[in-house]
């Protein structure tokens, strides 16, 4: 709550956002006993260096919360090996489920069209689709009726017409004047015939939901959009239980079908990739998974970090740390110390206040 005059704050809470790498740098430089313009070519190159090490070793440290992420994949019928995005680390719950679409009574509307109409994404009879013109406000959007309760969308999928690399923003309006970011989803490749899930980050009951491309010269062309809620009847979402490597070969018939999934071996290679057991059916649509990711890599020095701004203290005094290693061993000792303090209180903003939940397994997960 913003404290009442005569303080004179600033009211803002945008340091992370507008402190870009040049700027650690320099921070971490001064840290070593670098002080002025001493910021050659070889020390920043080694300063991305360390700071990129360092923030590969953090999961290794611990559960950061910052790190953890609920996504959503379309489940095919006698597909039991499904990619993963490379940067996953681990796989923390799964569950099959059945989200429920939700698009009963509304209003189909899109910016300029190229071909077909908004209505035929919302249509899951229509095949033809909708194909907009490239423009910088792109959106296909559904206007729920004027009856509350609104819909708290939680998933939505994008089945497109053609392959394309789409970066789509999922808002929310409850206006139709005034749009919110439920969901800001990285840049990647679109297929047809598969469908995209998202899990939206910012739910909130609204009347106006849309997919938005960020880009202008991107033409959206979908075939079906899914603003979906969690299934409130049947048997709902369904635990899968992990399986390791030994479980998951040592199973004689894996690829049993006309079943639903109750077991998962996640392969941890390169090219990560979770494998269900039995092979899943129709019954369950998708999985909804917990994973564990990695930073995304320091690039450039005009970027931000891909940090909370409570851990910037424990970067910068760790690469700090690293780089006294190479250009001040004097300080060497005095810097790790630093570095150790600074990634302990920034653990302390890192947990979950909620009671210890202990799952013994016998499956030998360690294998």
């Amino acid at each position: 709550m913003a404290l009442p005059s005569p303080y004179n704050l600033s009211n803002t809470y945008g340091f992370a956002q507008n402190t870009f790498i040049d700027d650690i740098i320099r921070e971490i430089l001064e840290r070593i006993g670098l002080i002025g313009n001493v910021e050659t070519g070889l020390l920043v190159q080694s300063a991305v260096m360390s700071m990129n090490l360092e923030l590969s070793r953090w999961p290794g440290l611990g559960l950061n919360l910052w790190m953890v992420e609920r996504q959503m994949l379309a489940l095919y019928p006698n597909q039991p090996i499904y990619s993963l995005p490379a940067n996953t680390i681990r796989i923390i719950d799964v569950v099959a489920s059945a989200p429920v679409r939700y698009n009963l009574g509304g209003v189909a509307t899109s910016s300029a069209t190229s071909s077909g109409t908004a209505g035929n994404c919302f249509n899951p009879a229509a095949t033809q689709g909708c194909t907009l013109v490239p423009s910088a406000n792109s959106y296909i959007q559904y206007s729920y009726p004027p009856i509350q309760p609104y819909p708290s969308i939680f998933y939505v999928g994008i089945l497109p017409l053609s392959q394309g690399m789409y970066s789509i923003n999922v808002q929310l309006s409850f206006d139709n004047v005034n749009w919110i970011d439920a969901l800001i989803s990285p840049t990647q490749m679109y297929y047809p015939t598969q469908t995209n899930w998202l899990v939206v980050q910012n739910c909130a009951n609204a009347q106006y939901w849309r997919i938005f491309e960020r880009t202008t010269t991107t033409a959206l062309a979908i075939q079906q959009i899914y603003f979906s809620v969690p299934s409130s009847n049947g048997s709902g979402d369904r635990t899968l239980s992990p399986l390791s490597r030994q479980d998951w070969i040592d199973i004689p018939n894996k690829f049993i079908g006309n079943s639903f999934p109750s077991g998962y071996y996640f392969d941890q290679s390169l090219n990560p990739t979770i494998i269900l057991y039995p092979v899943p059916s129709a019954t369950y649509p998708t999985l909804l998974y917990t994973s564990y990711r990695s930073c995304q890599d320091i690039a450039s020095l005009s970027q931000n970090v891909d940090i909370p701004v409570s851990f910037y203290d424990a970067l910068i005094s760790a690469t700090a740390y690293r780089m006294a290693q190479k250009f001040a061993p004097d300080r060497v000792g005095m810097l790790k110390a630093d570095a150790d303090e600074a990634y302990r209180l920034a653990g302390q903003t890192n947990f979950e206040n909620v009671p210890l939940n202990i799952n013994p397994t016998l499956s030998g997960a360690g294998n």
